[in-house]
């Protein structure tokens, strides 16, 4: 299951419920940074991806840049 948005990313990760997290190409502000260090102090794998592959799997553009991969 995918999640998106910085809040529910944030949220979801620090309560360790996340496989891996999905930031757009580009995105280099605040947030993403500390989701970023976020990931990696959980261990929880990060990728960059391309926006259109985040448009493409969310089935939206209103992702903020971030998505996240919950267990099944």
């Amino acid at each position: 299951m995918l999640i998106f948005g910085k809040q529910a990313v944030k949220e979801a990760l620090e309560g360790g419920k996340v496989e891996r997290v999905m930031i757009a190409d580009g995105l280099n502000d605040k947030t993403t940074r500390d989701l970023e260090r976020l990931a990696k102090k959980k261990n929880v794998m990060f990728d960059i991806v391309p926006r259109i592959h985040l448009d493409r799997a969310l089935k939206t553009t209103k992702h903020q840049g971030i998505a996240a991969e919950l267990p099944t």
